[in-house]
């Protein structure tokens, strides 16, 4: 344990020695922090607006007829609050309407939805978001009002094929009415997390302190690496040290690196910016432990399955920007198909659970994360052990 100790000691002393090193893991996050909430605070900012009608392009490549389930679409009372519908003619001129900015959303509707869904085929809409994100979120959520209504005529008219075809289109015509009676339903809108919402500096403090603990991790596989590479790993086994105690000394090391960055991105964060994190200093701390703990066994992983430091470097910084990314890390507004690919990321349970407890959620609400974080945590340390047994760590 006293071999482990020492090897721990020299590895701080030796990284804190590279300046190019203490850079990124401490003052980078920093720096970034202030680069992406200053410049996406907007994104992030809650305030009363009042929203203007979305200039939505319809290219609907079947023209509509009366009892059509879509001829109603762009042409209802209810939906025009919402929508200021402009109908043309091609997909390629609606790409390039808002592309430009002279339209805010497309929807383009494919020929033969109609029988399609009336068949109980699969049929889908093409949507085009444009560049407000304010705009994107009305726009989809009127476009899914108005899908979820149409999935709900193509089940009727499937549950019903014994009718004939005239009784079928005065159920459809009855189905797909207009929205007017929905549109006069009261929404309530209440706070959520105790009047809290998170600001972009605390979204990007959370993401930008997960992903450079990653990075931390990082270093400890490239230190492993170098020790073959330098051929210092003979010296040291031919010294009364185990190749146990040298692992568990370079991961002890950064870790401990780890957990300062951890820290001063916490404390400076707040003092300098005014990032709130919260009132539960524990589960913080254990969300940051666990990160250290899966980072420094990817690390090990890594180191030994690397045979180069570039080829560990590569391989390290694809995962943890890929990570990142799909995570919502440097986007918050991903979209439903990356963001349920970013559910399979270490970065989002960390995140989640962080911001959780930013906004004082309680300890119920952010243990689930930390479940599977210790779930990841302990599964990564497991393969990181196997892997040790079985490869070993040498020249």
């Amino acid at each position: 344990m006293g071999n482990a100790v020492t090897i721990a000691i020299y590895e701080l002393k030796r990284l804190s020695r590279l300046k190019s090193v203490m850079f990124v893991l401490f003052l980078m996050p920093l720096l970034l922090i202030f680069i992406l909430g200053s410049a996406l605070s907007t994104v992030f900012k809650v305030e009363d607006r009042v929203m203007k009608p979305v200039k939505m392009v319809i290219v609907q490549e079947t023209p509509g007829k009366p009892g059509d389930p879509l001829f109603a679409f762009g042409k209802d009372a209810a939906l025009l609050t919402w929508l200021d519908p402009v109908v043309m003619d091609s997909r390629e001129a609606a790409e390039r309407a808002v592309r430009t900015g002279e339209a805010d959303y497309a929807v383009v509707i494919p020929e033969g939805f109609t029988e399609a869904l009336m068949q109980g085929k699969q049929a889908e809409w093409e949507l085009i978001r444009g560049k407000d994100h304010g705009q994107n979120i009305i726009a989809e959520s009127v476009v899914n009002s108005y899908v979820n209504r149409i999935n709900s005529i193509q089940a009727t008219v499937l549950s019903q094929k014994h009718l004939g075809a005239e009784q079928l289109r005065e159920l459809v015509k009855t189905a797909s009415g207009p929205l007017a009676e929905e549109a006069n339903a009261s929404v309530e809108i209440d706070k959520l997390s105790n009047g809290r919402t998170h600001t972009a500096g605390q979204y990007y403090a959370t993401a930008m302190m997960i992903m450079f603990m990653l990075y931390s991790g990082m270093t400890a596989a490239i230190s492993l690496v170098q020790e073959r590479e330098q051929h210092t790993l003979t010296r040291l086994t031919s010294m009364p040290i185990t190749m146990n105690q040298v692992i568990l000394g370079k991961m002890a090391g950064n870790g401990f690196l780890s957990l300062l960055q951890c820290l001063m991105i916490i404390v400076l964060s707040w003092l300098l910016y005014g990032v709130y994190w919260g009132k539960q200093p524990l589960l913080l701390l254990c969300i940051c432990l666990l990160v250290i703990a899966a980072s420094m066994s990817l690390s090990t992983i890594a180191a030994i399955v690397g045979k180069t430091t570039k080829g560990v470097t590569t391989m390290f910084q694809f995962l943890i920007i890929v990570m990142t990314f799909l995570s919502g890390g440097f986007l918050p507004d991903m979209g439903q198909l990356l963001r349920s690919w970013g559910n399979f990321t270490l970065n989002h349970w960390a995140m989640q659970g962080i911001l959780r407890i930013m906004l004082d959620q309680e300890a119920a609400e952010v243990l689930p994360y930390v479940s599977v974080l210790l779930a990841v945590s302990l599964g990564l340390m497991l393969l990181s052990f196997m892997i040790f047994r079985r490869a070993g760590y040498h020249e």
